[in-house]
């Protein structure tokens, strides 16, 4: 079923990119510039690169070996860029199943996750990147320590992500916090040094072994961004922070805020996840992009909400739960619809403020909160 799920939501995003761009569009129809470090690393290997896309070894390595089985270097990125969507869409329903939801929360949750930027379409449209093999490292790490017993697996998924993106060391907040939850400080240690240990082997080992054409300036590059985001902020970034990048998740998390409030206390292995997820925005020149690692946790968040709410909606005629999901698909839709992707305003950092979706969303927030103080003072 995830799986299933997964393909499903994939072939879709991929569907409707192909509509507006083609099928595995070439680089000219692509706004953004960071593929092309990756595309001279598969098809330039010889030759060194810029920091940090230098030591992200990994996808273009793959790409190269598929190239030399008969596919284009256009073809070797995109079959890279599906089997590691769906693999990062099926994890998220596994690990909300394990997490005690019923498989239609989970689906729901997943289904309404495939309908934003971050998730699939942003990586349809510029599917030369690392972030995808990256984020199906992550959550397939994540649903692995989730799982316990196999969290072993979790190591070596941290050796391979070592060679794919820095990215992956947002696994360690959960780790040390999920573990203490269910066991003990020293168990959480241990696990999670063990996983930090793998991951950083091979990633110091690279920085140590790859000299790139110039250092890596990374204060500039907070300077940068955060700079932007500051000038920015009451203009688009409060947008694309929250409802620009999770859409109906927001409403949908917040609707019960006292349960919101405790649900954050009891769940600090998602909680941290998020907020070291949101950390890396200091640097990042990114928005929905590099928030897609959080994913997991704001699924959780969204499917919390959901099992709530139906609990608490009428339904003389129709399924809660088939209303729901009607309401929550419809806003998500429109939330799709309206998001810009294919030009230089709607890049994953400049995404303009879209009132439209705003008012929806908090038109739901509203009635949904409402719902919740009238059950709870009658």
């Amino acid at each position: 079923m995830a799986l299933a799920l997964a393909t499903l939501l994939v072939a879709a995003n991929a569907g409707y990119v192909a509509s507006k761009l083609g099928f595995v569009h070439r680089v000219r129809a692509v706004m953004e510039t960071d593929h092309k470090h990756y595309i001279h690393m598969a098809t330039n290997p010889e030759e060194p690169e810029d920091p940090p896309y230098a030591f992200r070894v990994a996808t273009p390595k793959i790409a190269r070996g598929l190239m030399a089985w008969g596919l284009s270097v256009n073809q070797a990125f995109y079959a890279i860029t599906q089997f590691s969507l769906i693999t990062f869409l099926a994890c998220p329903f596994l690990f909300l199943r394990a997490r005690g939801f019923t498989p239609e929360i989970s689906g729901l949750a997943v289904a309404l996750m495939g309908l934003t930027q971050g998730a699939v379409r942003w990586f349809e449209y510029q599917y030369w990147m690392s972030d995808p093999l990256c984020l199906a490292l992550v959550a397939a790490a994540i649903l692995a320590i989730q799982l316990d017993t196999p969290w072993r697996l979790a190591i070596g998924l941290a050796f391979a992500a070592g060679f794919v993106r820095e990215s992956f060391v947002l696994v360690l907040p959960f780790a040390f916090f999920h573990t203490l939850k269910r066991h003990d400080l020293r168990q959480a240690v241990l696990r999670t040094a063990a996983i930090g240990a793998a991951f950083f082997s091979v990633s110091l080992t690279l920085h140590a072994l790859i000299t790139p054409i110039a250092p890596d300036d990374w204060w500039s590059g907070i300077v940068d961004s955060m700079g932007f985001r500051y000038r920015r902020l009451f203009q688009s970034q409060w947008y694309v922070l929250t409802i620009g990048t999770w859409g109906v998740f927001v409403p949908l998390a917040l609707a019960d805020l006292k349960a919101f409030t405790r649900r954050v206390r009891e769940n600090l292995d998602l909680t941290f996840l998020t907020l070291a997820t949101y950390g890396t925005l200091i640097i990042s020149n990114n928005t929905e992009r590099p928030l897609a690692y959080a994913w997991p946790a704001v699924a959780a968040a969204g499917a919390a909400g959901i099992r709530a709410l139906l609990g608490k909606i009428p339904a003389p005629l129709r399924n809660p739960f088939q209303r729901l999901t009607a309401v929550c698909v419809g806003a998500q839709f429109v939330h799709f619809g309206l998001t810009r992707w294919n030009d230089l305003a709607g890049s994953s950092l400049y995404q303009p403020a879209n009132y439209a979706v705003t008012g929806m969303m908090l038109l739901l927030w509203l009635a949904w909160a409402l719902l919740f103080a009238r059950l709870k003072t009658t």
